[in-house]
This record gives C-alpha cells, sequence and structure tokens, in this order.
C-alpha cells in the first residue's frame, strides 16, 4: 500500500512524501530506520495522485503577492 506521510527529518526540517509499506506500522519502523520522526502517516489517496497533493505554504504566499 501507498501511504503518505509528513516527518521530520535528522536536521529537524519538515518533509512529506509517500512509502510503499504493507501497513503503516512497517513505513514507520522503515521511517524511523532512515532518521525521520514521524508526525503524521496516511495511506494515499490512489485515485489522481497525481493532481491530489498538499499545497505548502510557500506556495500560497508565492502565488498571492
Amino acid at each position: 500500500m501507498k501511504l503518505e506521510y509528513e516527518a521530520r527529518d535528522p536536521l529537524g526540517h519538515t518533509v512529506q512524501g509517500t512509502v510503499e509499506a504493507g501497513s503503516a506500522e512497517e513505513a514507520t519502523q522503515q521511517l524511523n530506520r532512515d532518521g525521520f520522526n514521524i508526525l503524521s502517516i496516511e495511506q494515499a489517496d490512489e485515485v489522481g495522485t497525481l493532481l491530489a497533493r498538499r499545497v505548502t505554504k510557500k506556495e500560497i504566499v508565492y502565488t498571492t503577492n
């Protein structure tokens, strides 16, 4: 299953991404091994994944100025 996550990397930066794993627990363990601290994780919406993504604050500020 494909999961979307938000995590802090080893340097403390917030990152977002997707990971393929059998379960959320397995994905969390995999990301923890890579040094990430998970903030949230949920199953990715398989339909329209290319079009449906989170918009960052930076993108909102850039487009509204």
